[in-house]
């Protein structure tokens, strides 16, 4: 079984503030990979490149209205 545990001990954001240990992060970045192993090079959705076409609309609009 993995160590879950949280360890303060070496956290950049202050004492108290919770951090996933090495086995915690090492446990849920292979899970992770497993997960998106399985979609790796599949086509992004329709509705997806839809909002991510909106977004970038918008950083062009407010970029331009910005000077």
């Amino acid at each position: 079984m993995t160590d879950m545990s949280f360890d303060d001990a070496d956290s950049e954001s202050g004492p108290g503030t919770p951090t996933l240990g090495e086995d915690a992060r090492f446990h849920i970045g292979t899970e992770l990979q497993a997960v998106f192993a399985s979609i790796e090079g599949e086509p992004i959705p329709n509705e997806h490149v839809d909002l991510l076409l909106a977004l970038r609309r918008k950083e062009r609009d407010r970029a331009r209205t910005e000077f």
